[in-house]
């Protein structure tokens, strides 16, 4: 059974694995509408992508991981993910 609690997604076994797959998968969304912003075919430069990565993808990724650790596993998922947000790629 998984329960939304104030923006979190817990089990009753104290599982966050699920909280964290979904801010990624929230977090990807989001790249995507960032990215499209961007002109057709060209994209950001690595040094204009950093800046709204860093302002609109960390908050969602992180939300919650000052009191709910995630996992070595999710950590390591969402490092992947933001530093290839980071690049531009």
């Amino acid at each position: 059974m998984l329960v939304r609690w104030l923006g979190f997604w817990l089990m009753p076994t104290l599982n966050l694995t699920p909280h964290f797959t979904r801010r990624l998968a929230i977090a990807q969304g989001v790249l995507v509408k960032l990215r499209q912003l961007s002109p057709p075919g060209l994209g950001l430069l690595s040094h204009l992508n950093q800046k709204p990565v860093q302002a609109v993808i960390l908050p969602i990724l992180t939300y919650g991981a000052d009191w709910l650790i995630p996992s070595v596993l999710n950590m390591k998922k969402l490092d992947v993910f933001y530093n290839k947000a980071l690049d531009g790629r």
